[in-house]
This record gives C-alpha cells, sequence and structure tokens, in this order.
C-alpha cells in the first residue's frame, strides 16, 4: 500500500491520501512523495495518525517552509506520528477509517463491476 502526500510549498496540492487496490491508473507529478508502507505496519492506522490535527499541523510546518525550493529533502522525516501503545489500541483508534476505506474499496468493486456489465 501506498501514500501519497505533497512535497512542495503549495496549499492546492492536498493532504496525504491512500491508494486504493483499483486505483492502479494515476498520474503522478513530481511535487510528491510516495510512502511504502511496510508489512508489519497497520496501514489504516496510519491514514488515521496522518490525519490528526498536530500531525497535520507539522506537516505543514515541513512542507510551507520552502516557497521557492522543489523537494523536501529528509524534512519530512522529523515529523512525528503517534505510536498506539500496542495494536489493539491503534485498531481501536482507527475503527473509523478502516471502516471507511473497506467500504470505500467495496463501492469502487461495485462500481466497476456494474460499469462492464452495462
Amino acid at each position: 500500500m501506498e501514500v501519497i502526500t505533497p512535497s512542495r510549498a503549495s496549499s492546492n496540492i492536498g493532504e496525504p491520501v491512500m491508494l486504493l487496490p483499483q486505483q492502479v491508473d494515476v498520474v503522478i507529478t513530481k511535487e510528491v512523495l510516495i510512502f511504502t508502507v511496510g508489512e508489519k505496519a497497520d496501514f489504516v492506522y496510519l491514514m488515521w495518525a496522518l490525519d490528526l490535527q498536530p500531525v497535520k499541523d507539522e506537516w505543514k510546518r515541513i512542507i510551507f517552509m520552502q516557497t521557492n525550493r522543489e523537494d523536501v529533502g529528509d524534512r519530512y522525516k522529523d515529523i512525528l506520528i503517534p505510536v498506539p501503545a500496542n495494536t489493539e489500541d491503534g485498531v481501536a483508534v482507527s475503527e473509523s477509517y478502516r471502516s471507511y476505506y473497506t467500504k470505500l474499496a467495496a463501492l469502487k468493486d461495485s462500481f466497476n463491476h456494474e460499469r462492464v456489465t452495462l
């Protein structure tokens, strides 16, 4: 699974997003970073954590500190993401995100299936 996030100073680029399994045909510009999440990581927890206001504020600080540079370098590594005390806590706090992304993927599958059978 991958996370795509802006990597240069432009407020119209957006925030981190998840690529769903069906989203394989995408155009990506050089103004983004792509993170591949490791097998042991809870991807949905990561999306939940990236949406926390303190994390978003840190990301904006890193991205928008550069006004005329095209790369964020390694400064994105300075962003602190909270780590749950245990797996159960991480799953519990991110459950609404898990439900959202699971339902979104199912809707996309259904839509694609219906579109193909028309």
